[in-house]
């Protein structure tokens, strides 16, 4: 597969439409405001418009055609941005300005909202559950979190927001946090087989893949949750034990992009087919 342009790290991925777009992040130079396209038929990269900030640590979710890139860490620290890009248009504008200055922080969408969990605020690590109203452009607020932190991993599944491991006040973590969108209530499910933070989580046909990360060292593990039976097992060790990338699901494969394994940051990108697993 056509690795990217240059390496990189802390940045987010999102698939439309048989495309996948990275965005921003950290390379060698430092914070990047690229927006970089892969076409996975055709094995291709293109360039979209830049991004109107350089940051890294930033999350970003793709609504009905538009991307909406969150917060991040920018050239001077945190940020309380909304960009969004329009796909079909290449071009990027600005929405209501979330309410804390954030990084390191997940989102997810979930029926025309996104929610953003967590994240850090050049402080320390945040507990708070904000919630965007994509088409009111206004923000409102859900029970926080059972744990304050950053640098974890999200997904959305059936009204329900999956949160895994991270980076708290005891250090890496191992828990996995539920929300239940509709009751505005958190639970607990089985925790991770390790304790860890700087990695991705997606969610495909009941199941959640876990890949990677930083713990002791970094990691080459793909961990599987199954949602119905609350348990975990064990799937492919990834091709490179590495921390502080993204992965996408599309087409029955997981894509994985990026990050830093143990030699510095990565161009690489690889992808695993589930049904294999």
């Amino acid at each position: 597969m056509t690795v990217l342009s240059a390496v990189k790290c802390e940045f987010p991925v999102v698939v439309n439409d048989g495309k996948i777009y990275s965005l921003g992040g950290y390379g060698n130079a430092g914070n990047l405001d690229e927006l970089q396209i892969y076409d996975i038929s055709g094995d291709s990269w293109s360039t979209g418009t830049v991004l109107p900030t350089a940051k890294r640590g930033f999350p970003a979710v793709v609504n009905d055609g538009k991307i909406y890139s969150l917060g991040g860490y920018g050239n001077a620290g945190s940020l309380n941005e909304l960009q969004i890009y329009d796909i079909s248009g290449d071009s990027w504008s600005i929405g209501t300005v979330l309410p804390t200055t954030k990084s390191y922080f997940s989102a997810v969408v979930n029926d025309g909202k996104i929610y953003l969990l967590g994240g850090y605020d050049d402080a320390g690590n945040l507990d708070e559950l904000q919630i965007y109203d994509i088409s009111g452009d206004s923000w409102s607020t859900g029970t926080v979190l059972p744990t304050a932190k950053r640098y974890f991993a999200a997904v959305v599944n059936d009204g329900k927001i999956y949160s895994l491991g991270g980076f708290d006040a005891t250090g890496y973590s191992d828990e996995l946090q539920i929300y239940d969108i509709s009751g505005d209530s958190w639970s607990t499910g089985t925790a991770l087989p390790t304790a860890k933070r700087g990695f991705p989580a997606v969610v495909n046909n009941g199941k959640i893949y876990s890949l990677g990360g930083y713990g002791v060292g970094n990691l080459d593990e793909l961990q599987i949750y199954d949602i119905s039976g609350d348990s975990w097992s064990i799937g492919t060790v990834l091709p490179t034990a590495k921390c502080a990338f993204p992965a996408v699901v599309n087409d029955g494969k997981i894509y994985s992009l990026g990050g830093i394994g143990n030699a510095g940051s990565l161009n690489e990108l690889t992808w695993i087919l589930i049904r294999n697993l």
